[in-house]
């Protein structure tokens, strides 16, 4: 086999180690970051490249010729863009092809078997399906207070439905030292599916615990703040973060809510008024609307105090 493809968990990350002979490349993610992006991916542009490569290796298998590999790797490619687990499989379907071409296509349908490319979106959504019962069901912090073996144990033995159940699958496994310096597990995978599979048990093992992020909707691991509501995923401005976002729209709430907030409001409708009437100026209506703004944010933050901020708004300036 020329390629590499092994994972392994260290440091608590996951590591990927993956490429050709000779150029092999070594990438980490939190650990569980890969199951949740497995979990949340879309299924529809998988299904439109399997299609495709469906086709293209009709073509191959059909016309024997190196140029018709060309469409097969670029749409390999595509599918390896979509997620990192893809990457096993593109190294594993390039290995085959180099084989092909190596016999001059004889064999060729044993070698490119083109159902096993056809099947890979309908069982990464059964697999989909299946990891959100569990999540749901085990690792979710705010489902149940049980311990996680407890509710494993109810989710296996109780319910009926078994087809609802993730499948744990015999994996290959290396016991070895990696370059962490420590003694770990490694995955030598079979198929694509083993690789969620080898992560979600080590969640499991680990008792993380997870909760539904209030903006994005999409699980997140807590690790230090079990009281987390958000995220620290990019969300829909890559420079801001849910948990971002999240502490603005509390902000929000809280500064609505908020005497201070009420008592500005209703002063600076009466100072804005005395423009009307000749009370005052518009320069010295701003200069004190930008006053008042600085010490209303200071009294939300509780910098200075309610009674402070009121004091000084009966202030004629």
């Amino acid at each position: 086999m020329s390629y590499t493809f092994q994972a392994y968990i260290a440091d608590g990350q996951e590591h990927f180690l993956h490429g050709p002979s000779g150029h092999v490349q070594h990438t980490q993610y939190p650990l569980s970051q890969t199951v949740l992006e497995w979990m949340e991916l879309d299924v529809e542009p998988i299904r439109d490249v399997t299609e495709r490569l469906q086709t293209d290796l009709h073509k191959l298998i059909t016309g024997k010729e190196e140029r018709l590999e060309k469409p097969i790797a670029e749409g390999l490619a595509l599918l390896n863009s979509y997620h990192m687990y893809f990457t096993y499989l593109r190294l594993q379907w390039l290995e085959r092809l180099k084989q092909a071409r190596q016999q001059s296509y004889k064999d060729v349908d044993r070698l490119l078997p083109v159902e096993e490319l056809v099947r890979i979106s309908a069982m990464l959504e059964t697999t989909q399906q299946q990891l959100r019962v569990l999540w749901h069901n085990v690792l979710d912090v705010d489902v149940s207070e049980e311990p996680i073996q407890a509710r494993m144990r109810n989710l296996y033995t109780e319910s009926a439905n078994s087809s609802r159940y993730f499948t744990f699958q015999p994996l290959q496994l290396r016991y070895e030292f990696v370059e962490e310096g420590i003694f770990t597990d490694i995955l030598e995978a079979q198929s694509v599916f083993d690789i969620p599979d080898f992560f979600v048990r080590e969640c499991i093992r680990r008792e993380l615990r997870f909760r539904i992020c209030k903006n994005c909707g999409r699980y997140f691991t807590l690790s230090r703040n079990k009281n987390a509501e958000y995220c620290e995923r990019p969300f829909a401005v890559p420079s801001k973060t849910c948990k971002e976002i999240g502490a603005l729209n509390q902000w929000e709430r809280k500064k609505a809510d908020s005497p201070a907030l009420k008592a500005y409001t209703r002063e600076y409708k009466r100072r804005f008024a005395w423009i009307r009437y000749g009370k005052t100026t518009e320069e010295a209506f701003y200069q004190w609307a930008e006053l008042a703004k600085l010490n209303r944010d200071a009294c939300l933050r509780g910098e200075i105090t309610l009674e402070a901020f009121l004091d000084w708004l009966k202030l004629d300036m």
